[in-house]
């Protein structure tokens, strides 16, 4: 059923009581809505997708989808939520796909997800989240892609990815990291995709990466990494594609990617200085400049100073 883009701040809790058992899809985008009733929903048990996108819901009560445990697809985001309980999403024993993007939650508390069992997306983005708390998703044992862009985070807590050995795409880009605490991914073992762009991170130790054993395309344009540590990569040995343009790098050497067979490498907009430690970037699919003695070198060409 299709009630999107219509007038409607409110609907009665029996407003659907007559279809109620026969609904598989049912969306009420884009209108005016504000509270959804307790018993609205307490019916639908064969409702499988249910669009709320875009109104102005700020508050859902405790159990508002108990009576939809066959839904696989809520979506939620436009709205103005700004609070979770650790009932609001209770019942929902199949849901697999949540979109709780661009609202005004500042806080996801591990309770808060904890019946979501069965979810393998989650998008968090465009929220007011500050801190990814510690075991925020320890049950979310299924996920498979999480979205945290566009928040206000400034620390990801060390065990607050805990329980998501099965996540393999992670983007937290937009926010205002400034540090990553050795092994805060250490419990994501399949991730392939982690997208930290934007951010405000200096320095990658060691140990940042430890436990992304499959990581495949890592993404740290846009931050303020001065240096990295000669084993920062050691324990990412599939990786492939390395972004880290628009950084404050002065150098990079072979020592610091020895463990990894990259290749892409982007280095645009750094500060990279020409010298014989850099002669290796001209191997491989590197992009890039360095500057020696006032002149720009594009990375990737031959180089004549070695």
């Amino acid at each position: 059923m299709f009630l999107s883009r219509n007038p409607i701040s409110s609907i009665h809790s029996d407003a659907l009581h007559s279809l109620s058992h026969d609904l598989i899809d049912l969306r009420i985008s884009r209108c005016r809505l504000e509270v959804i009733s307790n018993n609205f929903l307490s019916e639908m048990s064969n409702l499988i997708q249910l669009d709320l996108s875009e109104n102005f819901i700020n508050t859902l009560g405790d159990s508002t989808f108990y009576g939809c445990p066959n839904l696989v697809d809520l979506r939620l985001w436009g709205n103005q939520i700004n609070i979770l309980t650790n009932k609001t999403f209770y019942g929902l024993r199949n849901l697999e796909r949540l979109d709780l993007s661009y609202n005004e939650l500042e806080e996801i508390l591990p309770g808060h997800l904890w019946s979501l069992k069965t979810i393998t997306t989650l998008d968090l983005s465009g929220n007011r989240l500050r801190a990814l708390k510690n075991r925020t998703f320890e049950q979310l044992t299924n996920l498979k892609k999480l979205f945290v862009d566009r928040n206000r985070l400034k620390i990801i807590q060390t065990e607050a990815l805990k329980g998501l050995s099965n996540l393999q795409v992670l983007t937290i880009q937009f926010n205002s990291i400034s540090t990553l605490y050795d092994g805060s991914f250490k419990f994501l073992s399949n991730l392939q995709y982690l997208d930290l762009s934007s951010n405000e991170i200096q320095v990658l130790w060691r140990k940042t990466f430890y436990g992304l054993a499959k990581l495949f395309w890592l993404r740290l344009s846009n931050n303020r990494v001065t240096e990295l540590h000669d084993d920062t990569f050691h324990y990412t040995k599939v990786l492939k594609l390395l972004e880290m343009d628009a950084n404050k790098l002065k150098r990079i050497t072979s020592i610091q990617v020895k463990s990894v067979n990259l290749t892409t490498l982007s280095l645009l907009q750094n500060d990279l200085e020409c010298n014989c430690e850099s002669f290796w970037l001209k191997i491989g699919q590197v992009y890039g400049y360095c500057e020696k003695d006032s002149k720009i070198f594009v990375l990737g060409l031959e180089f004549d100073w070695c």
